[in-house]
């Protein structure tokens, strides 16, 4: 009986980049909101060959004016043969937040002839924390009556409270 063999060799190779399946999408969020993936989306992937693509993501920040920036999150999934893809999110970060006055009403300032100076009152600014109240009122302050004095508080985006305070 006659027979032949012949041996094949088949190579099963991947090339093939993963997919995203969900790509977060770019946001924005105030600046003393979370920036993390759990507040901003994340992305998940799958592969034709690779049961379990490994996502991770590396940010990158560029600063802007006061308190605003932009955070570029770049997500990048990879095969167990080291096929991968990216994804780019963009996440804004914005303060359109006023800063709220420490103390809801001013108490009055009693002086006998002459005021010459107050102890500026203070805000808290959801990015920039503790603000000292500024005022354009002149001192002293020497005018018989009820002068108003306006305190003025402003963060570094621009966002302003304001409150007065009478002196009597």
């Amino acid at each position: 009986s006659n027979s032949t063999t012949y041996t094949q060799t088949i190579t099963v190779v991947d090339t093939t980049d993963p997919t995203f399946t969900t790509s977060p999408a770019n946001v924005t969020v105030q600046c003393s909101a979370s920036s993390e993936p759990s507040a901003t989306g994340t992305a998940a992937a799958s592969d034709n060959c690779d049961t379990s693509v490994t996502v991770a993501y590396a940010d990158s920040t560029a600063a802007g004016t006061g308190n605003n920036s932009v955070i570029t999150r770049v997500w990048t999934a990879t095969d167990d043969n080291s096929n991968s893809t990216t994804y780019t999110q963009t996440i804004t970060v914005v303060d359109t937040t006023d800063p709220v006055a420490d103390l809801v009403t001013l108490a009055d300032v009693t002086a006998q002839c002459s005021l010459d100076t107050l102890t500026a009152p203070t805000a808290t600014d959801n990015c920039s924390g503790s603000i000292t109240g500024n005022t354009t009122t002149s001192f002293p302050i020497t005018a018989q009556g009820i002068t108003v004095v306006t305190w003025t508080y402003e963060d570094a985006n621009g966002n302003i409270t304001t409150q007065n305070q009478n002196v009597v």
